[in-house]
C-alpha cells in the first residue's frame, strides 16, 4: 500500500468528541457534554497506560551504515526502535535481514 508520508492529521480533543457524538447519532447539548466526554476520555487513556497499550506514532526512518562501526544514535524525536531492516545491494541482487529485538541494545 502506498502513503503520503505525511502524519499532519491532527485533531484537537473538541473535534474528536463533537465527531464521536455525531457517529453516536447524537449532538453535544451543553458544556457540561462536552466536559463529561474530556474526562471520560482521559480515565480512558489512563486505563489503556496502565494497561500497557501505548498511543504512538510510527515513523520510517533510513541511515547509512559505516564499515566498523558497532553503535549508532537513534534519531533524537525517537523514543523507541520497533524494528529494524539490514539491508545490503551487490550487483542487481538486494539481500535483507531484519535484525531481532535482542541486538537493538546496541543503538542509543
Amino acid at each position: 500500500m502506498a502513503t503520503s508520508g505525511t502524519t499532519d492529521f491532527n485533531l484537537n480533543i473538541d473535534r474528536v468528541i463533537e465527531r464521536a457524538y455525531r457517529r453516536a447519532g447524537r449532538s453535544m447539548r451543553t458544556g457540561y457534554d462536552l466536559d463529561a466526554a474530556r474526562d471520560n476520555l482521559n480515565l480512558l487513556f489512563s486505563e489503556w497506560a496502565n494497561r500497557g497499550y501505548q498511543l504512538w506514532k510510527v515513523k520510517n526512518t533510513t541511515a547509512n551504515l559505516t564499515a566498523n562501526t558497532s553503535t549508532y544514535t537513534a534519531p533524537s524525536d525517537a523514543d523507541d526502535i520497533l524494528e529494524m531492516v539490514f539491508r545490503q545491494t551487490s550487483g542487481d541482487k538486494t539481500f535483507q535481514t531484519k535484525i531481532l529485538q535482542e541486538f537493538l541494545h546496541n543503538i542509543t
